[in-house]
């Protein structure tokens, strides 16, 4: 028998199965030590429920809820959870992960939510060598200066305007743009994404402006107002996207938001 025709009676189904079952002897031979089983496993969660941000906060603490009611058990350890409240600002984030570590002992941290809480916290976990599950979106900390016990599940901030700026630049064929954006981490690296797209491709942004601060210090109402005083800029700087391209509102429909429109 040639060796190509030995090589095809090897199925995909025969190499299955012999895998697994060398796993299984594996597992036998080197049987899990009946301590570890017995201890808990102490999930630390930091989130968000209470200010702005508390809707997105305890949609993640029902997430994980939903799944330890259903299988309430961490590589044959059971989970003890523990829920803490950053109240969506970098100091609340330090301080709930400090005790979260130090007073609670827990094995690992899921969150936080927003991306200046994960930059508040970051070379604490590091320095205590805790593995971190976050959804907050910090470009830096799996790119620039990355934290090896950081593991992120989600998008980077800036990850959706890359290809919004390719498609100002080429489609839209726009070529001198002003950003609005928020004043903390979010929407600086939302903008830098874009700048960095929209430039490589032919354009230039003018300006960048901040019109909305911190979350949890402001009421809609100051964010209007700033919002006005940035539109007011943009007419002062006789942006060409501002004249000629598009014209951006706010409105209190649902708590605010952005429309644009083609002019």
């Amino acid at each position: 028998m040639r060796v190509d025709d030995m090589v095809r009676r090897l199925s995909r189904r025969t190499m299955l199965a012999g895998t697994t079952a060398g796993a299984a002897v594996a597992l036998t031979r080197f049987p899990t030590p009946a301590v570890a089983q017995a201890v808990p496993f102490k999930l630390g969660l930091l989130t968000v429920k209470t200010g702005p941000l508390a809707a997105g906060g305890i949609q993640m603490e029902q997430g994980v809820l939903t799944y330890l009611k259903e299988k309430n058990t961490l590589g044959g350890r059971k989970v003890d959870f523990i829920s803490a409240d950053t109240g969506g600002n970098p100091a609340g984030a330090k301080t709930k992960a400090e005790e979260l570590v130090e007073r609670d002992k827990v094995d690992a941290i899921l969150g936080p939510l927003a991306a200046f809480e994960l930059y508040a916290i970051s070379e604490y976990i590091k320095e205590h060598k805790v593995p971190t599950l976050s959804l907050a979106a910090a470009d830096n900390l799996t790119q620039r200066t990355p934290n090896p016990f950081l593991l992120r599940a989600s998008a980077t901030s800036s990850q959706a305007m890359h290809p919004m700026g390719h498609y100002a630049a080429t489609e839209l064929k726009l070529k001198r743009l002003v950003t609005i954006s928020e004043d903390f981490a979010f929407g600086y690296e939302q903008m830098g994404g874009f700048q960095a797209a929209f430039q490589k491709d032919g354009g230039c942004v003018v300006n960048k402006l901040a019109a909305f601060g911190h979350p949890g210090l402001h009421a809609l109402s100051r964010a209007d107002r700033r919002l006005r005083r940035c539109l007011s800029g943009l007419r002062r700087l006789e942006s060409a996207a501002f004249h000629e391209a598009v014209c951006i509102r706010w409105t209190k429909i649902s708590g605010g938001g952005w429309r644009s429109r083609r002019r």
